[in-house]
């Protein structure tokens, strides 16, 4: 079993490497402290757009 990597800091090197260990099969926790737009963060605004 393959541990769970947590990534603090989604900004361009944090969901780079958070993308890596995705996938090489991890299961990714990806935590940001910064406040971003949702186009930023790869989230969709639930069919609003």
């Amino acid at each position: 079993m393959k541990p769970v990597i947590g990534c603090l800091g989604a900004g361009r090197m944090g969901r780079g490497i958070a993308v890596v260990f995705a996938f090489a099969g991890h299961e990714v926790v990806v935590i940001d402290f910064k406040e971003r737009e949702a186009s930023i963060r790869g989230v969709s605004g639930g069919g609003q757009g």
